[in-house]
């Protein structure tokens, strides 16, 4: 069962791709900001980090809680680090704020 302070809000209906938008309105070109999408493409600096990057650890999972960002982001801003909430994701952070938000609708055995 839902709570009650959600209960009235409506699916999520997911845009058209790219391709499909483009296509729809006849043009070559389009820049999204809708999407979260970036209009100038991947920062030279980001590929920059992708080649300095070690990859002698890739095999090991990096530290769930993201101590090292979630300390330099507390810090800029000014803010308890436990505050932070971090996620692998959209759907993470959807199954987080469920957890959260939704009852559960039927106990299992």
């Amino acid at each position: 069962m839902v709570k009650q302070a959600i209960s009235k809000l409506t699916a999520y209906t997911p845009e058209l791709t790219l391709a499909e938008l483009k296509q729809q309105r006849g043009l070559d070109k389009l820049v999204r900001l809708s999407a979260n999408e970036n209009a100038f493409g991947t920062s030279p600096k980001v590929g920059e980090a992708l080649r300095a990057w070690n990859f002698t650890d890739a095999n090991r999972y990096p530290d769930s809680n993201v101590n090292g960002l979630r300390q330099l982001i507390a810090a800029r801003l000014n803010i308890d680090p436990a505050t932070l909430v971090f996620g692998d994701g959209l759907d993470e952070i959807i199954q987080l704020l469920s957890r959260t938000l939704l009852r559960r609708m039927m106990k299992w055995s």
